[in-house]
């Protein structure tokens, strides 16, 4: 049966109902089906049932037409009808119609502003598609993250291209007036999408900051400073795909060959030959065994991946007995043989990245605020490359020493290369996180440098909420009685009357700094439910700026997540 490949429509389905089936709330949780028709219920439900069985499969939309599977469903039911492949397709922009209208209800009835990641990719037919997602904060603080759509890029990249595919997107959603802030990778084709895109917008005359809503991928950044350490170091990893690439590549026997490189080489041919034996392989799990350590496949890192890196040298450190086992075992492994002082040097390598990995994790989640302890992990980040560069600066330090001291400096300029480029949005989080405030920025070196403009900023973007919102948040108060003329000598209660306090936009924004701060162990959001009517004005504000994510991992994680 030739298979039919899916088009556009049916591709978004299958990013919906790969979120429907997640634990995590979401907004899909709350669309309003009750619009159905009850004579016809029990027909869409199984019309419904069955897009979304194909969507979530990624199955054909003729699926159905050949007798052999009309044979096998009438097995379970004789009466079923299974649609044609025109009636599929039919099915399937009804349905994804219906969903967009539900979601775009939703998005108008939310009274936040919105933050989105873009990202664009190649998928397995070779085409390229821009797909979008988007954030926000709830009016019951709950934190809404979800694909909104996927548009293919007929071959336009340049940053123009991006914007109007975009602009389209937003306009299609009805959100293009509430833009908290969209997070991109560091391409020069995003600064140049981020121009155009205000462009369009201040024609559309809706509230767009360039600078300051302009979001930089942390978790690229990242990845751009290790990249250089591994450069520096001289061991970037291979293709996936290189089969050619042999263990006789690496500098067997030169002396003058540099330490680092020739350590991770080994680890590099060691893992590629075990993997490509299958007697090897066995071997090697029979050595963890033995030794009481947990067998993994021998992973091979990519150039694409510094990660990879870093999974490949721990998990040899992980098998080394089992690894030293084998390569004293077979003559043919003898030159990959690994001596104490290359596993220790492999020590150093994994903690080092392990840093890294940490931080890329940490700020990459979805399901939670990671604005704040992304600008704290970045800076706790570049303090431990200091301490670490100061630990290998000794008087009897070795050439390897000097190449990693070399390597993490190298490193550490590239992360703050990029770092200055991140606006101060990122430094105000941590005022609205409410275990950190302003007090909180004073406890470390690098937040004390920065306390002063970050407050200034906050109380900058605080005043135009104020301005806006003051009148919407501001509680009636029951008008007082007044005396009667004719009763004032004998109103006695004018003598405990307490002049009204003067409430100026400092108010709220000093009572909210200075109140004590909840332990590190509160949930931010659920803090903020709590206290929101409390500082009805920061409360705007943290809705508005907590929801960006500090990495646009959620969109790249489409391209797995929907195998396109």
């Amino acid at each position: 049966m030739p298979y039919v490949k899916l088009g556009a429509s049916h591709r978004v389905l299958a990013a919906i109902f790969s979120i429907l089936r997640t634990d995590q709330p979401n907004v899909f949780n709350r669309v309003d089906r009750s619009t159905t028709s009850r004579v016809s219920e029990k027909k869409v439900s199984l019309n419904r049932s069955i897009v979304t069985w194909l969507s979530f499969k990624n199955l054909p939309k003729n699926f159905f037409n050949d007798e052999e599977t009309k044979n096998f469903f009438a097995l379970f039911n004789k009466e079923i009808q299974l649609p044609s492949r025109s009636q599929m397709h039919t099915m399937i922009k009804e349905e994804f119609k219906s969903m967009q209208d539900n979601v775009i209800s939703i998005l108008e009835k939310n009274d936040s502003k919105f933050a989105f990641t873009l990202d664009a990719w190649s998928g397995r037919t070779r085409k390229s598609y821009y797909g979008v997602t988007i954030h926000f904060i709830d009016k019951n603080w709950t934190l809404n993250s979800f694909t909104l759509d996927f548009r293919p890029s007929k071959g336009k990249h340049s940053g123009k291209d991006i914007a109007d595919i975009f602009y389209k997107i937003l306009k299609t959603y009805k959100v293009q007036n509430s833009i908290a802030g969209i997070t991109l990778d560091n391409a020069s084709a995003n600064t140049k999408f981020i121009t155009e895109l205000s462009k369009i917008l201040e024609k559309d005359d809706a509230d767009f900051d360039r600078e300051d809503q302009h979001f930089r991928c942390l978790a690229h950044v990242l990845n751009l400073g290790v990249q250089d350490i591994l450069k520096l170091m001289e061991f970037s990893g291979v293709d996936s795909e290189d089969d050619d690439y042999d263990s006789d590549d690496y500098q067997r026997g030169n002396q003058e060959a540099n330490t680092i490189t020739n350590v991770v080489n080994k680890i590099r041919q060691l893992h590629k030959k075990i993997r490509n034996s299958e007697a090897l392989s066995q071997k090697l799990e029979g050595y963890c065994i033995a030794f009481e350590v947990e067998y993994k496949t021998p992973p091979i890192d990519s150039k694409t991946r510094w990660n990879s890196t870093f999974d490949m040298l721990d998990a040899a450190h992980d098998m080394k007995d089992a690894l030293n086992q084998m390569t004293k075992k077979h003559d043919d492994l003898g030159h990959l043989s690994m001596q104490d002082v290359e596993w220790n040097l492999i020590k150093i390598l994994i903690e080092f990245l392990s840093d890294f990995k940490k931080v890329s994790t940490k700020i990459s989640g979805e399901k939670y605020v990671t604005l704040p302890s992304a600008v704290i992990a970045f800076n706790c980040l570049l303090n431990k490359i200091e301490r670490k560069s100061l630990e290998l600066n000794t008087q009897n330090k070795s050439k390897v020493d000097e190449k990693l001291i070399t390597a993490f400096q190298k490193g550490e300029v590239k992360l703050l290369t990029h770092y200055k480029k991140c606006n101060w949005i990122y430094c105000i989080s941590l005022i609205l996180d409410p275990r950190i405030k302003a007090v909180g920025l004073q406890s470390s070196a690098w937040g004390t440098e920065m306390a002063d403009t970050t407050l200034q900023k906050f109380k900058d973007i605080f005043k135009k909420y104020y301005d806006k919102y003051f009148q919407q948040e501001a509680v009636e108060q029951p008008a007082k009685k007044k005396p009667r003329v004719s009763d004032i000598d004998l109103d006695y209660s004018v003598l405990f009357v307490r002049p009204e306090k003067s409430v100026t936009w400092m108010t709220e924004l000093n009572r909210y700094l200075e109140d004590p701060r909840p332990d590190e162990e509160t949930d931010i959001l659920q803090w903020w439910k709590l206290y929101a009517r409390e500082y009805p004005i920061t409360a705007r504000i943290a809705r508005d700026v907590l929801c960006i994510p500090a990495t646009s991992v959620p969109c790249e994680s489409d391209t797995k997540e929907y195998n396109f």
